[in-house]
């Protein structure tokens, strides 16, 4: 199993898992379709579905052209709610329910975000991967033995911190920042994980202003001793 971060951010996000025969699953589809296309290869064929974490804008933007395409698409009721869709490939995440697409599946659950905001445990090839951006904190998994942990570190709030004082950021902007994960929640949490079959920690959804992220990056890299990738 492989995860790719192809964007990642408020402009928008694509992420890809891929399983070793070639099934491909998208999550968080929040960017053009020519760029979903273009990070795809200009091919679908192995596409077994989209993964909706919630229905803000940067993480759904392509839905709507995807299920043009014939792609389906998981999510929550309230997300495609809010997005206004339904149909035949909009297909209703339940929480825990566990869902099998090719040579991979997944079950939701739930995050702290926004109403019927969902991140995903998900398996391929005997692995499993952690999903989970845009949340304030995010519960632990002592079942489970992740191989790949995709995890969001939004903000640093000694940066925020800084940033409120200097007047660099209003009030709106630090309301809707401290709805996503900060840097010390993230390491603790890795801290508490078992991480003894862990080989990748992707860091999702950096903040352009409030975090460095290469220096989180070396951080989180010297604490585990495991690969961690930031775009």
């Amino acid at each position: 199993m492989k995860f790719q971060q192809f964007h990642s951010g408020s402009k928008g996000n694509l992420y890809e898992i891929e399983a070793n025969n070639s099934d491909k699953l998208i999550i968080d589809a929040g960017v053009s379709i020519s760029r979903v296309k273009k990070a795809l290869k200009y091919d679908f064929r192995r596409v077994v579905g989209c993964l909706a974490s919630h229905s803000h804008f940067d993480h759904t933007k392509a839905v709507k052209k995807l299920i043009k395409l014939g792609i389906s698409v998981h999510a929550s009721r309230r997300t495609f709610f809010e997005l206004g869709l339904n149909g035949d490939k909009c297909k209703v995440v339940q929480r825990n329910e566990l869902v099998k697409l090719g040579a991979i599946e997944f079950r939701a659950f739930k995050t702290q975000h926004c109403p019927g905001s969902l991140g995903f445990i998900i398996k391929a090839d005997n692995e499993y991967c952690l999903f989970a951006t845009d949340t304030a904190s995010l519960f632990d998994f002592p079942n489970f033995k992740f191989s790949i942990i995709a995890i969001e570190c939004n903000y640093d709030n000694d940066i925020l911190q800084k940033r409120i004082y200097a007047s660099k950021i209003n009030e709106v902007a630090v309301s809707r920042t401290l709805s996503h994960m900060e840097k010390q929640v993230t390491t603790d949490w890795l801290k508490r994980a078992d991480l003894s079959n862990c080989r990748q920690i992707n860091l999702l959804h950096l903040s352009d202003s409030n975090i460095d992220k290469e220096q989180v990056a070396k951080e989180i890299n010297e604490m585990t001793f495991i690969e961690t990738v930031v775009i």
